[in-house]
């Protein structure tokens, strides 16, 4: 989408395959130099007209498409040894549905808190096994789904393995474990985002 506001000037265009092959010569090319790429904006920005800055954006193609485009870009950089994936604050619908059909449009989280993006189609269909981080945690498309105090812990529990600034460490860090001592937030998906 011409229009949308962060993708319009920081892509390699809309053509899949073009994209699929700067993006693994990037991303091989930054790990051969010590640093671990990161392939961001999962499930994929660049299809709404709005800016998750502001609040929550929507990745609206159906799931076949997806997986045609956004998903095999994913794909080819997961199988390339991709180290590290951030999710955005933008939603998929469609692919989010055709996992699990139970679900409407309107209770479609953003991917920085879905755990059926994250674990269902992240880790199990794409096979990405590296570090996921969220987007900024104190963007617009992050904090308008859900206050922050709930919001940090979720997003741990959906499948991130590193939360992306703070708005008060200390404070931030404090909902987090009151998460923990309430069971919101298990020890054992703590460990294991720890270790990744």
């Amino acid at each position: 989408n011409s229009l949308n506001p962060i993708t319009n000037v920081r892509t390699y265009g809309s053509d899949v395959k073009r994209v699929m092959r700067c993006t693994l010569r990037y991303m091989q090319t930054v790990q051969a130099c010590g640093v671990a790429a990161c392939a961001k904006h999962f499930p994929g920005d660049g299809v709404d007209g709005r800016d998750q800055h502001l609040h929550p954006t929507y990745n609206t193609l159906g799931a076949k498409e997806w997986y045609e485009t956004y998903g095999a870009v994913y794909r080819n950089l997961i199988e390339g040894g991709l180290l590290s994936v951030m999710a955005g604050h933008i939603a998929a619908p469609h692919v989010e549905m055709e996992m699990d059909p139970r679900k409407t449009p309107d209770q479609c989280l953003p991917a920085s808190l879905n755990p059926t993006l994250l674990q269902g189609v992240l880790r199990d269909r794409l096979g990405f096994n590296g570090l996921i981080a969220t987007d900024a945690t104190i963007m617009g498309g992050y904090c308008m789904a859900m206050p922050r105090r709930e919001a940090l812990p979720a997003s741990v529990m959906a499948g991130c393995d590193m939360l992306v600034f703070s708005t008060d460490f200390e404070e931030d860090f404090s909902f987090l474990m009151e998460a923990l001592a309430d069971g919101r937030l298990t020890q054992e998906r703590l460990d294991e985002a720890v270790r990744r």
